[in-house]
């Protein structure tokens, strides 16, 4: 009915225990005997392990995502609306039949989008779990963990708010939905390739071809039949006109 979103959630959870694994592995090494004044130790209980860079990376992505979304909202309202197609029964304007179902994938899109900043939270926000994969010296490090982390982050915070934009441009019938659902659709796709790219290069995380083949050709097939409904469907045609 919708496509899906990226895989970047299902991987952060394996990243997750991966690092888990391997720092369980490290304890069951052996043992080091450290020595800490007790002005060291207040000053390491007072430590933050808050990950400031890639917080401040994600307020600025919503920001800025949130920012244009209104503009765009307010600026493709038209001053008065459209008549309806000659072509297009009287009885056709208003959401019923196939858009039902869109509705249902738009009101539901965005719930799969918070899990996927939810499922980033513990590997991003944790300083000691981020250093873990971006310092060189670390047994995890792979220099493709850092962009393809922000990418998943970047890709997760700007579809939340682009499925918001298109919900309300749904139920506000304005003309540019299917246009933008059209656009979002695509946007998807090209993300969920790019992202499996950055994936594949981390050995730790890449999934077999044939996995990744399967969730972009299935992510085709749904574009390949609701972008042409959305341009061709006499109801949408009748509906939106706002």
């Amino acid at each position: 009915m919708f496509l899906s979103g990226t895989e970047g959630p299902r991987r952060t959870k394996r990243i997750w225990a991966f690092n888990e694994a391997i720092s369980k592995a490290k304890d069951s090494l052996g043992y080091r005997l450290t020595y800490r004044t007790p002005e060291q130790l207040g000053k390491n209980q007072k430590s933050i392990t808050f990950n400031w860079a890639a917080a401040a990376f994600g307020v600025l992505a919503l920001a800025a995502a949130t920012l244009v979304a209104c503009y765009y909202f307010r600026a493709t309202k038209l001053l008065s609306p459209l008549p309806p197609p000659i072509d297009a029964p009287a009885r056709l304007n208003g959401i019923g039949g196939w858009l039902i179902l869109l509705a249902i994938g738009q009101l539901i899109r965005p719930v799969s989008y918070l899990k996927g900043l939810y499922d980033l939270y513990p590997t991003m926000i944790s300083l000691d779990s981020w250093e873990t994969l971006i310092d060189p010296t670390s047994s995890s490090y792979n220099g493709w963990w850092a962009p393809t982390l922000l990418f998943e982050l970047f890709c997760n915070i700007f579809s939340l708010v682009f499925c918001i934009l298109l919900v309300a441009l749904f139920f506000k019938k304005r003309k540019v939905w299917p246009r933008c659902f059209a656009t979002f659709v695509i946007l998807v796709i090209v993300a969920m390739s790019f992202d499996s790219v950055l994936v594949d290069r981390i050995p730790a995380a890449a999934e077999s071809i044939s996995k990744t083949i399967r969730d972009v050709g299935a992510a085709v097939l749904a574009a390949a039949i609701w972008v042409p409904y959305v341009f061709l469907s006499k109801r949408v045609k009748a509906t939106f006109r706002y």
